[in-house]
């Protein structure tokens, strides 16, 4: 009966946690995707505007993820969860409230750091659950269908609230959808003593030839270098996907829909990519999937057509997940003992890719009057990602960056 018990525990704590990514994530952070075009549609903001508020959200992505991984709320956790959350569901409903490009410029910087807070400490504490019955990696991609569940059910939801109540209707309308899951987050959420967290790093001599390659000193740095151009290169078309797909003739009205096709790949993608690290180790299947993105990326300015966006949109969706899973779970590997200041770094390193890239192409897009160059430019940087972790590692001491 207590294993029962036990087992149904954790199955609401891996609920719980994917609420808050589809809070916290899909809606609080991704939201702005589908919603972009609206308001440049009513003239609120133009290219410029639209790519700094992203730099915002990202720049408190980057403080948020910071201070979780050198400064951890320790034994206040799943309070720390429980508040951001509240935190932000309001930064996103009160977008709505003003017209002020500075204000919101506050609210998509604090909504940045409510994502990072979430999501590392959900991902840290879901693992530490589950890895007392040795699943963590399991979990890790159970947990990140919240992301493509919260993107699929805002671009699903966006269309429909701008219909009936415009652009500040998509803002405020998304806060009270997220609202039920928060209360179920709260209730079914919770934690694991400190004391029984920690695990035992597997042996290496237990490992797959591939394996053990993959957690030799000195890939830390590697997957850090990726890891932070991935985010430099794949947020180009996680901010101006849906904006670019709204300016082709061809395509403009699937626009809205492409990003319902990121959410929906987004969905299985961590557990096909770690099968694919299953079986290829985490260096080539982290590289084949920074490979397939970097195509998807281009992919709509080579075939500016509605086949070319959606298979973009799934090539995206199908990859950017599946690339934070496998970043999240081979870090955890190299440094199983800290789990929480390693996701910390490694999305500190996402973070700051993050908020370079959107403020960027936004300026090359206003400047150029196209979008062509700024997602040729983050294929080309994702592509740069991958080619880091193809290089062989030299046979020196290096530094490891993810240990304490």
């Amino acid at each position: 009966m207590w294993n029962r018990n036990h087992n149904q525990s954790e199955r609401k704590v891996m609920i719980g946690g994917i609420l808050v990514l589809i809070i916290a994530m899909g809606i609080g952070r991704f939201a702005f995707t589908p919603i972009v075009p609206q308001m440049m549609e009513q003239g609120f903001i133009g290219e410029k505007e639209a790519g700094t508020l992203a730099s915002a959200n990202y720049l408190g992505y980057l403080a948020g993820s910071l201070i979780a991984a050198f400064y951890p709320p320790s034994r206040r956790r799943l309070f720390a969860i429980k508040s951001w959350l509240l935190v932000s569901v309001a930064t996103t409903a009160l977008v709505a409230a003003v017209e002020s490009i500075p204000i919101w410029h506050v609210l998509r910087f604090v909504s940045g750091a409510a994502s990072a807070f979430l999501f590392i400490y959900a991902s840290s504490l879901v693992m530490d659950v589950w890895s007392l019955k040795k699943r963590a990696s399991a979990a890790v991609s159970s947990l990140y269908t919240g992301v493509g569940l919260g993107i699929t059910l805002a671009g699903l939801a966006v269309p429909f609230l701008y219909a009936a109540f415009g652009w500040k209707g998509s803002w405020w309308g998304l806060g009270v959808i997220s609202l039920p899951g928060v209360a179920l987050a709260w209730r079914w959420l919770r934690d694991v003593p400190a004391e029984r967290t920690e695990t035992a790093p597997s042996s290496p001599a237990s490992l797959p030839a591939g394996r053990r390659y993959d957690l030799r000193q000195g890939w830390d740095g590697r997957l850090l270098a990726a890891y932070g151009l991935e985010g430099l290169g794949y947020i180009v078309t996680g901010t101006f996907l849906v904006a670019y797909a709204g300016r082709l003739p061809e395509a403009a009205a699937i626009s809205s829909w492409s990003w319902v096709a990121v959410g929906l790949a987004a969905v299985p993608s961590g557990w096909v990519w770690s099968y694919a690290a299953e079986r290829l180790g985490f260096r080539y299947a982290l590289a084949a999937a920074l490979a397939v993105q970097s195509i998807g990326i281009v992919l709509p300015v080579a075939f500016p057509t509605p086949a070319g966006v959606i298979g973009s949109a799934v090539l995206f969706g199908g990859t950017f997940i599946g690339i934070v899973t496998l970043a999240v779970s081979w870090g955890r590997a190299l440094n199983p003992q800290r789990s929480g200041r390693t996701v910390g770094l490694l999305t500190a390193a996402y973070g700051t890719g993050q908020f370079i890239g959107p403020g960027a192409a936004g300026w090359l897009i206003a400047e150029a009057g196209e979008y062509a160059t700024a997602l040729f430019g983050a294929a080309c940087i994702v592509a740069a990602g991958m080619l880091f972790l193809l290089a062989p590692l030299k046979e020196r001491k290096s530094k490891q960056f993810l240990k304490g």
